[in-house]
């Protein structure tokens, strides 16, 4: 296309030549993160929001809790995307011989948008149209003008493997997407995986596994089923976990039955945290002459309403039941990471971090 993105620049930034678009341009602004908040919409329409969780850093829930950022929010994400872009903007700048602070001057002035400009500070090295590019390729492939370049798409590359049949194997796992229990084939689901895992620990000549987290993470439970049996299949054989762009929370979770971690530096991983929300809509029904009432057999058996929200008994047990979780997700990490819990608690929090960031502090190997 004209306009080059961010991430496709970055990519192709390490190229020995550079050639954009006359017309075109290259997005390169730097990094933002906006949060829109719900919280004065939900009471001005009478929505009550119930939330439960463990860490100050647990900042999913804060859109129904507050009106603006909070201090620790904006800290983590302050340090989140200037970790980030100092690895994406070096490596740019390495690769095209620009130096930093120009490099700087580039991005806060958005010259990159002006082709004429982004030629002048050398994040081009030419101006061509498509057809101009073609004919570059084609001389350095000794075609004929008229013979059609043979193309393949960075997709069916990567899916193009070649069949080994060798006794001695190396499977790939791959867990992309949100956790969930159950049976599903468009995210992470529990019942799916922990089928796939016990597959790989019977077959003998599986010799080694390397899982590929690409989560944002999910339902705790189903985290916990997949986690017990990466555990069992790591007794019977090497798991060596890879780290895509997320895997946090339950994906940071799932990667705990590994023999090493390996993380991409601009991975956002860690979110070691829990939580709950819970909304209720009692103002807004009193409002609109809406009222329920329950008959139950016991304190607490209408534990959730529509109407009412949590039961005092249901938020106490639901409190302790999330402190719980945090100091079972604690605690596995410690043993694999070879910590103390009081390392891994003041690293956790619910607080998300650069891969880079997670070498320095032990979340990850490598």
């Amino acid at each position: 296309g004209n306009t080059v993105s961010q991430g496709a620049y970055y990519l192709g930034s390490v190229a020995d030549k550079y050639y954009l678009n006359p017309a075109g341009g290259i997005e390169l602004k730097g990094l933002s993160a906006e949060v829109t908040f719900f919280k004065s919409f939900a009471e001005k329409y009478g929505i009550g929001i119930q939330v439960i969780r463990h860490g100050k850093f647990k900042a999913a829930v804060e859109p129904f809790l507050k009106d603006e950022i909070s201090p620790e929010n904006k800290e983590q994400l302050s340090t989140l995307l200037n970790d980030i872009w100092a690895n994406t903007s070096g490596k740019i700048a390495a690769s095209r011989k620009i130096p930093a602070g120009e490099l700087i001057t580039i991005t806060d002035s958005l010259y990159s948008y002006l082709p004429n400009l982004s030629l002048q500070y050398k994040l081009a090295d030419q101006l061509i149209q498509k057809s101009e590019y073609d004919n570059i390729i084609r001389k350095k492939l000794n075609l004929d003008a008229d013979k059609k370049i043979n193309k393949i798409s960075f997709a069916k590359y990567a899916n193009d493997v070649d069949s080994k049949d060798g006794k001695n194997k190396i499977a790939i796992l791959y867990a992309s997407g949100s956790i969930n229990s159950g049976k599903g084939y468009d995210a992470i689901y529990s019942e799916n995986f922990v089928k796939e895992i016990k597959k790989l620990q019977k077959d003998d000549h599986i010799k080694a596994v390397v899982f590929r987290i690409n989560s944002p993470g999910g339902s705790a439970n189903a985290s916990d089923e997949i986690l017990f049996e990466m555990q069992q299949l790591k007794r019977k054989k090497p798991v060596i976990v890879s780290f895509g762009d997320y895997a946090a929370s339950g994906g940071y979770y799932i990667a705990m039955g590994a023999d090493k971690i390996f993380s991409e530096p601009n991975t956002l991983t860690g979110s070691i945290g829990v939580f709950g929300v819970i909304p209720y809509f009692k103002e807004l029904a009193a409002k609109n002459g809406i009222r329920s009432d329950a008959v139950t057999t016991n304190a607490n058996s209408n534990m959730i309403s529509a109407i009412n929200g949590l039961s005092p008994g249901t938020l106490t047990i639901m409190t302790r039941s999330v402190e719980s979780t945090y100091q079972r997700f604690v605690h596995f990490v410690t043993v694999n990471r070879k910590q103390s819990f009081e390392q891994i608690d003041s690293v956790g929090g619910g607080r998300i971090w650069s891969g880079v960031r997670a070498k320095q502090i032990g979340l990850v190997d490598e």
